[in-house]
């Protein structure tokens, strides 16, 4: 069942209603719902849609021009020597109506090309901005679709129609994935998994709040027992190291100087990897009123109740897991330290109702203006 995502869904109606070229560019954590979102949108349309893969650019090529065949059943043309050759094949053949073409996981392709961003400009530039293309460029590598798809040093700068950086659900919408549970419980259950799609989904209404937790978190088969490790490692390049900054705040330590001391590393080191962590969506700062950018002052927190969750209850009690301890550290550890764990998250559900509050009272009073 596709849950929430109505507003993205909308927006992404409008543009293919005006029957001309897009470059959709979208992005995300990973496990957020960007592949969801974009196959529901395609469920109705003409639509090619491509999931690259690790591999060489033949294989990618092959396996791509095997799908494109396959829509348009063609057998006995070769594999594209190109995605140039690609691209301007499915151009000549949408002069009528649109096609969706979307390119999942599309930082793969471009690592293992280089120069695909430039001959995608040089595309759009003399030829796929006259045509039908709904191109979608999609990727969960945040850094890499921030930085070289949309940055202002990227040869696509300029060339795309619209972009969304797709963020997890706000509690309002993660409840819908929690019915049959209390409001407290579903309130606790938002703490520890947070706003994900993917983790929301794994919640089983037939079962307790703390056997979900302690299925999904605590058992070593779970899927949550290894996620954050996984994510990283998926990530970044040296994830020992990140794992010890977000470990170290998770212990406490809220300032650079502090996360610093407790990690052993460089107060610059710090303060960089502290910053793809940010990009990642997993730490966030708070500067006090008045204060510099780059204040001492400057508090760091983990954002992403799943990691915090995580590194407060899991990480460090990793032992006794593996020794099938659940009941123990559910005990021990969780069940005592929940309201006090609670404090922060009920802080930011609170937050984000002010804001939605806030929003509906303009829109209304826009309304109202335009009347």
């Amino acid at each position: 069942m596709f849950i929430g995502r109505e507003k993205e869904l909308a927006e992404l109606e409008n543009l293919y209603q005006q029957n001309r070229f897009q470059l959709f560019v979208l992005y995300g954590r990973r496990r957020v719902g960007k592949t969801t979102l974009l196959l529901e949108f395609c469920k109705d349309k003409e639509t090619v849609f491509y999931s690259a893969e690790q591999s060489n650019e033949k294989m990618n090529l092959d396996k791509f021009s095997n799908l494109v065949f396959q829509h348009y059943g063609e057998t006995m043309l070769e594999p594209f020597s190109s995605w140039e050759n690609a691209l301007l094949y499915l151009h000549n053949k949408q002069t009528e109506k649109p096609l969706v073409l979307v390119f999942d996981e599309f930082p793969y392709l471009a690592a293992i090309n280089p120069a695909l961003l430039s001959i995608l400009q040089h595309l759009i530039d003399h030829t796929l901005q006259y045509g039908k293309l709904f191109l979608v460029l999609c990727g969960s590598y945040m850094g890499f679709m921030e930085k070289e798809v949309l940055g202002a040093k990227s040869p696509l700068f300029g060339r795309r129609t619209a972009q969304l950086h797709m963020k997890p659900f706000d509690y309002r919408t993660s409840v819908k994935f929690l019915e049959g549970f209390s409001k407290e419980e579903q309130l606790t259950l938002y703490g520890a998994f947070g706003g994900t799609a993917m983790y929301l989904q794994q919640i089983s209404a037939q079962k307790s709040l703390k056997e979900n937790i302690q299925n999904i978190f605590l058992k070593p088969t779970g899927y949550l027992y290894e996620e954050p490790l996984l994510l990283l490692r998926q990530e970044v390049q040296e994830p020992g190291v990140y794992c010890a900054i977000i470990e170290a705040i998770a212990g406490g330590a809220s300032k650079s100087n502090e996360i610093a001391t407790k990690t052993g590393e460089a107060p610059a080191k710090c303060l960089k990897y502290i910053k793809t962590l940010r990009e990642l969506g997993i730490l966030e700062k708070e500067t006090p009123f008045g204060e510099k950018d780059s204040s001492r002052k400057t508090l760091y927190r983990i954002s992403d109740f799943m990691f915090r969750f995580w590194y407060r209850y899991v990480s460090s009690n990793r032992t006794l897991l593996e020794m099938d301890a659940q009941e123990v550290v559910w005990e021990r550890k969780i069940a005592g330290d929940l309201s006090t764990y609670m404090g922060l998250v009920f802080e930011q559900v609170c937050r984000d109702y002010l804001l939605h509050q806030c929003s509906c009272t303009v829109r209304k009073q826009a309304t109202e203006n335009k009347r």
